[in-house]
C-alpha cells in the first residue's frame, strides 16, 4: 500500500515502500504504523502524523515542513540529517511536536527548540539540541559525542550510560538530572577543574 497528498490515513500500516525524493502535501495520518519504508530526501509538506510508529525506517534528509508529529514513535530507525526545526516557526508549532526516538541513528540532526522525550540507545552524534526540552527524557546509553546542548532543559533527564557528552552545566537546566560515572566528570570541564587520580 502507498500513500499520497491530500488524504487521510487511519490505522494503516505501510510496509517496505520507498518514498525516496517523494513530494507528499496535506496528508493526515492517525495510529499508522510506518515499517522499513524508506523516506531519503523526501519532503513532506502540511502533513499531520499523530500516534504514529516508524519502524526500521530509513528517513535521512527528509524534510518535514511545517508537519505536525504528535506522539510519534521512531524505532531503529535512521533519520541522518533531519532538521526538525522546518516542522514550524511559531513556539505553538514546536510545542506540539511530540516524538521519541528507540535505538534511532540522530547524527547530525537539528532539534533545536523543541521538545524530545526519548532518545534511548541513539547514536546522535554532532546533532543540535539548542533551547531543548529534554525534561524527563530517557537519554539513557545514547552517544552525544558533538552534540550541542545549550540553554537546553535538562531538568530530571536520565543520562545514565550515556556518553560522549559536553554539556556546560552554567548554560543550561540540568536540576535533578541522573548522570553515570566517569562520564559525569565531563560536567566538571566548565568550571576549569583538573581532576587526576
Amino acid at each position: 500500500m502507498t500513500f499520497k497528498s491530500k488524504q487521510t490515513y487511519n490505522g494503516e500500516t505501510f510496509s517496505r515502500l520507498d518514498m525516496t525524493v517523494a513530494k507528499i502535501s496535506g496528508s493526515d495520518f492517525e495510529g499508522c504504523t510506518f515499517d522499513k519504508c524508506v523516506f531519503n530526501e523526501a519532503v513532506l509538506t502540511h502533513c499531520r502524523f499523530t500516534k504514529c510508529r516508524f519502524v526500521g525506517c530509513d528517513l535521512s534528509l527528509f524534510k518535514p515542513q511545517n508537519c505536525r508529529f504528535v506522539d510519534v514513535e521512531f524505532v531503529e530507525s535512521k533519520l541522518v540529517g533531519v532538521d526538525w526545526t522546518a516542522v514550524g516557526e511559531t513556539k505553538t508549532d514546536r510545542t506540539l511536536f511530540s516524538a521519541s526516538f528507540d535505538q534511532c541513528v540522530l547524527d547530525y540532526g537539528v532539534l533545536k527548540g523543541l521538545p524530545a522525550k526519548k532518545l534511548f540507545k541513539c547514536s546522535a552524534r554532532e546533532a543540535d539540541f539548542t533551547e531543548g526540552d529534554l525534561q524527563e527524557a530517557d537519554c539513557r546509553e545514547t552517544d552525544f559525542a558533538g552534540a550541542t546542548f545549550l540553554r537546553s532543559d535538562l531538568r530530571g533527564a536520565n543520562f545514565v550510560g550515556a556518553r560522549n557528552y559536553a554539556i556546560d552545566v552554567t548554560r543550561n537546566k540540568v536540576r535533578k538530572a541522573r548522570f553515570s560515572w566517569p562520564d559525569a566528570m565531563a560536567l566538571t570541564a566548565a568550571f576549569g577543574v583538573v581532576i587526576e587520580e
